[in-house]
């Protein structure tokens, strides 16, 4: 719970910290998924903020004098890197002072962050609707903003100024083989007046999943830390190069670039132009090539405002000559609120051409000098180790990242099946499929068995393929099965097409490599703060033992864990007051002690799993927030898959009664009716019937609940529970 308290302690200073403040996002952590409306979808994202300056970051609640907190929403898919959401502004009220970044200097109250400190804001905080800001009252390239914020229309419904993005560009039906990225931004007048704020921005990978009507988001993977969302693009798909422009006097652009040879002696050209702190912003993108040339294809993309911001979004106009492409908005002096390119947005720009630019022309929006940044074309980087074509497709499992620089691996456990899947247009041309075991690696040279995965194709019409290919492609796809065996196995496979449109010269699928791991039980330490949540993906590597957990009959690969004593689906929860009507309508979860809890402060919480398919959660003397550690509650949330029970285990707790409410049970989520009992009066009992369709609880009001040592779920639904 984020409280006002003071925090004394000593703090050591580090080496090559920035001079002055540095606010940079630590961490991106788990979302809130507030539902859908008008075929829209809203979120928040929790935020941990770290000063890695070396100088106190102003974090005063009554004044200007704070940061706030922006978030976006990337989509990548079919070779584009696209806007999809935009949020408005949370202001930052209260700094705690934790490490998780450096170790902190802690400030003695929450009106500044101390030197090596963080502070976390939870998704709840940050999709908080009368705390969020416009955009537009901002001005990113110095930090300053008016307070409190002037405009102020009303919240309609519950996308109003949230993180929000359309349905259609998040349905995995329409939208096959996408990723998806949210990014965080922290703008603050003292860090950007010390020169530190083109770092302040950091991205993280996250799944779509099904929510209410409509789809929400998880997180995936670590934050990237002092990077906008762009550099995604690149880190995904390495043909990617990203340049960075800065302004005189004013704020940073980055451009993303991608070309791709179509063939017939045409590249598609695609633009992500990504505004990081420009105030003065980009009103024109013209590219400028050597001479005349076909130019055709011209498109544009952008991300809309919402919630009552003023600016317009109507899309930009597209023009060529024989020699530029050119794309505009209205000028500034026309319209003030035309549709620039503003900081924290993205626009795309594309088009087909017979060359690449030579150079790429900017125009800024607002008055100001310079009036334009003229910036040389980017060059694009070539294959180090191998070049993989659409000609020629390879997956394991429908995984596959064909067009990519690199390897992928598919891991598996002994006893399941995978599907290795090989396409190619080029019917009646030569294939041949090479499977080695071992890892691929770069550069590996061709052997006596003629070895081609991952080799140099710096000479390909050097290369022979085990004496020539095995046979003529008849199908646009083949595929077998591959049973993983009792023991360790690793294999790596690579096919190979002739493709007749370059000359007889061979197009290489992505390297695929297949490990078979023997599966053992897992031990996974959790790592929590107050009023946090951690996401525990199933299956390997962790918990290879247990792939999936149904729970009211749907199968999850994953749950999160949450710091105030619950295991939750789909989304998790830093809410530290048990509600029952909260409790019945948010998300699928099993409470062992839903209270508030402080695992930061002292005890253990810890993920285990066998290999007989039992996944355990188990909470070590924890103790109640704010009680100096003194009552401590101890107890386990299993699931058996073998059996499909679920359950709370080895329930017990000391000190006391508790200062907080405390609410023990198991709820399907998203508006279940619910069955409150007292388990303790059902003690040996035997199985009790409830509603399989309910939620099950019992809710003590000021005191930790007593008298049971376990209750058990048997199909782990409300069906019936069994107390003992």
């Amino acid at each position: 719970m984020k409280t006002f308290i003071a925090v004394l302690a000593i703090g050591l200073t580090l080496a090559a910290q920035a001079v002055g403040p540095d606010v940079i996002v630590g961490d991106l952590t788990t979302p809130d998924n507030y539902g859908t409306v008008g075929g829209v979808s809203a979120f928040a994202v929790g935020t941990t903020s770290c000063n890695i300056g070396n100088t106190i970051l102003q974090w005063q609640a009554n004044n200007a004098n704070h940061p706030v907190i922006g978030q976006t929403l990337y989509r990548m898919k079919d070779g584009k890197f696209e806007q999809i959401g935009t949020a408005w502004m949370k202001h930052g009220f209260y700094a705690l002072q934790d490490s998780l970044c450096q170790t902190c200097t802690p400030h003695p109250n929450g009106s500044a962050l101390g030197v090596g400190c963080s502070d976390p804001y939870v998704a709840s905080l940050n999709g908080a609707q009368n705390g969020l800001g416009a955009r537009s009252e901002i001005n990113a390239a110095n930090g300053v903003f008016p307070y409190p914020p002037v405009l102020n229309p009303a919240i309609t419904n519950l996308a109003s100024r949230r993180l929000q993005a359309l349905n259609t560009d998040l349905d995995p039906a329409q939208n096959a083989g996408a990723l998806y990225f949210a990014e965080a931004q922290y703008i603050t007048a003292d860090d950007a007046a010390a020169g530190n704020d083109n770092n302040n921005a950091s991205w993280r990978q996250m799944n779509i999943i099904p929510f209410g009507a409509g789809w929400g988001i998880t997180e995936v993977g670590a934050t990237v830390r002092e990077f906008g969302a762009v550099h995604a693009w690149s880190s995904f798909d390495p043909s990617v190069v990203i340049q960075t422009i800065d302004i005189s006097g004013d704020g940073r652009l980055e451009l993303g670039v991608k070309v791709t040879d179509l063939g017939g002696g045409m590249k598609q050209l695609e633009y992500a132009l990504h505004n990081l702190n420009s105030n003065r912003s980009v009103g024109s993108f013209t590219l400028n090539f050597a001479g005349a040339t076909s130019i055709t294809t011209l498109g544009f993309h952008d991300a809309g405002y919402h919630s009552g911001e003023p600016y317009s979004g109507t899309d930009w106009t597209a023009s060529s000559s024989a020699s530029s492409a050119s794309w505009t908005t209205l000028p500034f002096s026309s319209n003030a609120n035309a549709n620039a390119l503003r900081w924290g947005h993205t626009f795309n720009f594309r088009c087909q051409a017979a060359q690449i630019p030579t150079s790429i022309t900017l125009g800024l929006f607002k008055p100001g000098t310079p009036t334009s940044v003229t910036v040389t074309s980017p060059t694009m980087p070539t294959p180090s180790w191998q070049v993989n074509t659409a000609a020629a497709s390879m997956s394991i499992d429908g995984a596959t990242n064909n067009g990519f620089v690199g390897p992928i691996s598919v891991t598996r456990i002994p006893g399941t099946t995978s599907i290795l899947a090989v396409a190619s247009p080029y019917v009646g041309s030569p294939w041949e499929i090479v499977v080695v075991p071992a890892l691929a690696l770069p550069n590996v040279a061709i052997g006596a068995q003629g070895q081609i995965v991952n080799v140099n194709l710096g000479n390909p019409g050097a290369i022979t393929l085990n004496g020539g290919f095995a046979s003529t492609w008849a199908a646009p796809l083949w595929q077998t099965a591959l049973v993983a065996p009792p023991v360790g196995l690793t294999l790596s496979a690579q096919f190979a097409v002739i493709t007749p449109v370059a000359g007889g010269m061979l197009a290489l699928s992505a390297a695929n490599e297949w490990l078979v791991v023997p599966c053992s039980g897992g031990n996974q330490p959790l790592t929590l703060g107050d009023d946090d949540s951690v996401l525990v993906p199933l299956g390997f590597p962790n918990h290879c033992g247990v792939s999936s957990i149904n729970f009211y009959g749907t199968s999850y690969t994953s749950l999160h864990v949450n710091s105030n004593g619950s295991v939750s689906f789909n989304q998790g929860t830093g809410d530290f007051s048990p509600v029952a009507a909260a409790f019945n309508s948010q998300m699928p979860r099993l409470a062992g002690h839903w209270s508030d809890l402080e695992p930061n402060a002292a005890g253990t919480v810890t993920a285990t799993s066998t290999s007989a398919g039992v996944f355990k959660v188990s909470f070590v003397n924890v103790p109640e927030w704010g009680s100096g550690n003194t009552k401590l509650c101890s107890f386990d949330m299993s699931f058996d898959t073998a059996s499909g029970s679920c359950g709370v285990q080895a329930y017990s707790h000391s000190g006391g009664a508790w200062s907080t409410d405390t609410l023990v049970g198991i709820s399907r989520g998203i508006a279940a009716t619910s069955t409150s009992v007292a388990f303790s009066s059902f003690l040996g009992l035997g199985a009790q019937n409830g509603v399989a369709t309910r939620s099950i609880y019992q809710l003590a009001i000021g005191a930790a609940p007593l008298g049971f040592n376990s209750i058990t779920f048997p199909t782990s639904n409300g069906a019936s529970f069994i107390v003992q």
